[in-house]
């Protein structure tokens, strides 16, 4: 019987390959080394771009709260909250009261309604807190952990979609989410020479040196 399409054209799951996923994930995620080419600033960026890393977010925060939801519910919840809490406080509070952006709409459109809550802060740079975007880690660091300890315990016959699977999506959709800002918002952002996101040298006071290109 000759090999199913299946068989002959999808890469079986494997661990190794899957933590290759996770390798390139964490180092796409972390390195600034090829930096893509400026663009003409926008002054609001297309909807397009802003829907589609919602998309990406709503895929990544699905994946990562089934993670977490089958571990415990009440972690699940708790999980969910802390999500709300960085997504709509603290993250306008760390970036978007000193970004370009503020009243504007920035790459994930966050700049137009941060404007009517948070008063802006004119006297810091746009990197000053961006330390404190560590508060972000523990919404991977948990499912990541989960995907892990589930790849390295499972046996090579015990592969499956879920989780193994599940867990190489929400590691694409980190990778991808990460190169398409990088790609398609960075390089039109007024505030990218001085923003920590585009260039990871560029943390807290070191901002203020730099020029806006």
């Amino acid at each position: 019987m000759s090999e199913s399409i299946v068989t002959r054209f999808v890469r079986p799951l494997s661990r190794d390959y899957l933590l290759r996923s996770l390798t390139n994930a964490i180092i796409c995620d972390m390195s600034d080394a090829k930096l893509p080419r400026f663009k003409p600033p926008v002054e609001n960026y297309p909807w397009r771009i802003v829907l589609f890393r919602w998309f990406l977010l709503a895929l990544e925060a699905g994946i990562a709260f089934y993670f977490v939801f089958t571990f415990s519910v009440n972690l699940g919840l708790i999980y969910v909250a802390y999500g709300v809490v960085y997504l709509f406080l603290l993250l306008p509070l760390i970036r978007c009261v000193r970004c370009y952006y503020y009243g504007k709409r920035c790459n994930f459109g966050w700049g137009t309604w941060v404007a009517q809550v948070f008063p802006r802060d004119d006297t810091n740079p746009h990197g000053a807190y961006y330390g404190y975007t560590i508060l972000f880690w523990p919404l991977r660091i948990f499912p990541t952990l989960r995907g892990l300890g589930g790849l390295l315990m499972s046996l090579p016959d015990q592969m499956s979609f879920i989780p193994q699977g599940l867990f190489a999506v929400y590691l694409l959709v980190i990778f991808i989410h990460r190169r398409f800002y990088m790609r398609q918002s960075c390089v039109r952002c007024h505030q990218r020479v001085g923003c920590p996101v585009y260039n990871s040298g560029i943390v807290g006071w070191n901002a203020e040196k730099q020029k806006i290109a």
